[in-house]
């Protein structure tokens, strides 16, 4: 069984600052990032780490998608735009989230996967539970950032009544579980959250087990 941890929305690397440290014992580690700008930082950033850079970004169908931002730093640069809005357009790489799966995640694997992609995340986990290739994942973290445009919020409860009506639970919600005063350790509350984190993070337990000794 191989542990694999998908990072869909690479951004800056924030979150593989904490999945990278040694107290996880992640196999693979994929992250998925489309924008240039910020695809080369994390090539610069994490050249030393075995994490796979993927450079482009996971969504309902492979093709080349205009990707709007306000600059190089935008971390909110999206395909997705509010009406009226005036944006920068980039031409970005997408491939269909379930032929990734398809071709990458065997059914032995154990796979955890994080959520934060500008809107993109029902498009994907529609797409995956059309292909029933969502049943590969073991839990997913789900930012829903369509909340952040008009035109998709009615897509947040679709997805949730998908879910529940298929007998997914896999998931864990943002609101639920981002807990913590830097994103690293909102991502290690998440994580810890998992009834089962012992299977990828064997040395945290001991470590905190130490910690906790030291206390008294």
């Amino acid at each position: 069984m191989r542990k694999i941890f998908l990072d869909v929305g690479g951004h800056f690397g924030q979150t593989l600052e904490e999945v990278t440290k040694p107290i996880y014992d992640f196999d693979i580690i994929y992250c998925f990032e489309p924008f240039p700008p910020h695809v080369n930082v994390l090539l610069e950033k994490f050249k030393n780490y075995n994490v796979k850079i993927l450079e482009y970004g996971l969504s309902n169908t492979t093709s080349i998608l205009d990707f709007y931002s306000d600059g190089l730093d935008d971390m909110g640069a999206s395909v997705k735009k509010r009406e009226g809005e005036k944006k920068i357009v980039t031409k970005c790489r997408f491939k269909r989230a379930s032929d990734f799966f398809r071709d990458q995640i065997d059914e032995s694997d154990m796979v955890i996967m994080k959520l934060n992609c500008e809107g993109s995340e029902c498009d994907i986990l529609n797409d995956l539970i059309d292909s029933n290739e969502i049943s590969k994942i073991d839990n997913v973290m789900i930012d829903f950032d369509v909340r952040k445009y008009p035109h998709l919020v009615h897509e947040e409860p679709k997805l949730m009544k998908r879910m529940a009506d298929i007998g997914f639970t896999n998931f864990s919600l943002c609101d639920q579980v981002m807990k913590g005063r830097t994103h690293q350790k909102r991502i290690a509350h998440w994580l810890r959250s998992l009834p089962w984190h012992d299977q990828f993070r064997p040395r945290a337990n001991w470590i905190e087990h130490l910690r906790g000794m030291l206390r008294y």
